[in-house]
């Protein structure tokens, strides 16, 4: 691949849990469902690529040479891992085996206490920059940003079998 991230191994949530559903992997793995959640697993933020791309072309706009700033972007709220695996079966309408394995311990210096993940995460907008006038556009409050998510790894999944989009058509 020339263009895009480079997912060998693959470590995000929705793509497994797509390869899951699509055959390719026999189980989607939850770390930990003993967090103090809802459901009991990690929240986590997700963000629309359309909003993540516009959101690096306001900043290109707002650049300034020798100026270092650093955006934690999401849409403010979090969605769990159990709840993206119901999307996925939703979405897909194929199964989705669980297989629920212990927390994973984070990646974090030896002197950071606690030594697992947080429970939940997600990006603050009240904290966003004054700078910018960017927010996100889909879904912030509703779980349209995962399903969203799901929808177009389907799409681009789908394409990549059929030997990629028609010309003219973004591959999306």
């Amino acid at each position: 691949m020339s263009i895009g991230e480079r997912h060998d191994p693959e470590t995000h949530l929705i793509p497994i849990a797509l390869q899951v559903a699509a055959g390719t992997r026999d189980k989607l793995q939850i770390f930990g469902d003993d967090y103090p959640t809802d459901d009991g697993t990690c929240v986590r933020d997700y963000i629309h690529v359309e909003d993540l791309a516009r959101a690096h072309l306001l900043a290109l706009d707002k650049a300034t040479p020798g100026e270092h700033k650093i955006y934690n972007l999401g849409s403010g709220s979090g969605f769990s891992n159990r709840k993206v695996a119901e999307v996925v079966r939703e979405v897909t309408g194929h199964p989705l085996p669980v297989e629920i394995a212990p927390a994973a311990p984070a990646t974090r210096p030896h002197w950071w206490p606690p030594p697992t993940w947080p429970a939940r995460s997600w990006a603050g907008l009240r904290s966003r920059p004054r700078c910018t006038t960017w927010s996100p556009t889909r879904g912030p409050s509703t779980r349209s940003t995962y399903r969203e998510a799901v929808r177009g790894g389907v799409r681009v999944r789908a394409r990549r079998r059929l030997g990629g989009a028609r010309a003219g058509q973004p591959d999306r």
